[in-house]
């Protein structure tokens, strides 16, 4: 992957940005060898609300899960799959191509990591993914937490500078902690690639080039340049998804399969960004989770749906093996059912 110093300074800094990314200028990093190395890339989907685990992964053979804890919420046996290695998973994730992420799982594709979490987790929902996204467990209430760790990550590897293709992407409007680097957001939010060019390619419209005598020379023509580079950034994106395609048929009534629709035509339009990160919402289930036919089970078939396909479409254009993806919520959900037909933090 090439990349080039995008602006050389030592002391000026310009606050144009782009899809929420600060456009900066300075020297290249001794690390940015690292984002060279390889094509892979990263795609992560966050579950926003706190994924119910025992109903994703259900506790089948442990009569304490029909008896005690999950008497009306319960999934029930015959309506779970099986699977090859005896444990048991909510039917919804066979939803989507090939069998869904039962399909992945059986095609050793797909793995579940359990009990993975921090000592007195917090249960509000904004301070759990700010700890998740930064990757610090804070000191107390008060500590502010405003780096995340891909952001961090970015702070090292690029040291200010612009490669050519962008680092990182949030797919949708919002920035999103997990890239907030020392100077601010290091990641993309891109929602629509063609609008996201027709920003970019207006930004400093019909400026030129000021002679050095006139005051302030220096500043306006260096913004210039930054705002020329920020039209090529938004050119490279669009060249990307308008060579891209999609071989598989994606639900475009479902957000997060439209999202890993634009991921997938991105890659496949050849765009060297190493991390992707979509979304989806509802999954704070305090009411109505219901059972086989509640609201977890349509969340978890909108994900098993999702993934299969943007999986699957990536297998068809041979681009699969250089792709990992994992799933993130900020907390699972209480062993007991509540009154109210759901489940607590």
């Amino acid at each position: 992957m090439k990349r080039r110093t995008f602006i050389q300074s030592g002391t000026v800094a310009a606050t144009l940005t782009l899809g929420n990314i600060p456009v900066m200028a300075s020297s290249k990093s001794e690390y940015s060898h690292l984002i060279e190395e390889n094509d892979n890339i990263l795609i992560i989907v966050q579950m926003f609300g706190g994924n119910d685990a025992i109903n994703t992964l259900v506790p089948a053979e442990d009569d304490r899960y029909y008896s005690k804890y999950r008497i009306k919420t319960n999934l029930p046996k015959n309506n779970l799959v099986k699977l090859s290695n005896g444990n048991y998973f909510n039917k919804a994730l066979s939803q989507g191509t090939k069998g869904g992420m039962v399909g992945l799982f059986e095609a050793g594709k797909l793995a579940v990591l359990q009990g993975i979490g921090y000592e007195n987790p917090n249960l509000s929902h904004f301070r759990s993914t700010d700890i998740w996204l930064s990757a610090k467990v804070p000191t107390s209430d008060s500590e502010l937490l405003t780096k995340g760790w891909l952001g961090k990550f970015s702070d090292k590897v690029l040291k200010g500078t612009l490669p050519d293709h962008p680092l990182s992407m949030n797919i949708g409007n919002s920035s999103s902690l997990l890239f907030q680097g020392e100077k601010g957001e290091t990641a993309i939010a891109l929602e629509n690639p063609d609008e996201f060019y027709e920003r970019g390619k207006n930004i400093l419209a019909g400026n030129s080039a000021v002679s050095t005598t006139d005051l302030h020379a220096s500043e306006h023509n260096f913004i210039l340049d930054v705002s020329e580079q920020s039209n090529k950034y938004s050119a490279v994106i669009k060249r990307a998804f308008d060579a891209g395609k999609n071989i598989e048929i994606y639900d475009d009534k479902d957000k997060l399969t439209k999202e890993l629709k634009v991921v997938a035509r991105l890659i496949s339009g050849g765009l060297k960004t190493k991390i992707y990160k979509v979304s989806i919402d509802g999954f704070d289930t305090h009411a109505s989770q219901g059972s086989t036919d509640g609201k977890h089970y349509g969340l978890l078939s909108s994900v098993s749906k999702a993934i299969s396909t943007f999986m699957a479409d990536l297998e068809k254009q041979k681009l699969s093996q250089k792709v990992v993806g994992m799933t993130i919520s900020e907390f699972g959900r209480r062993p007991e059912e509540n009154a109210s037909i759901g489940t607590d933090h």
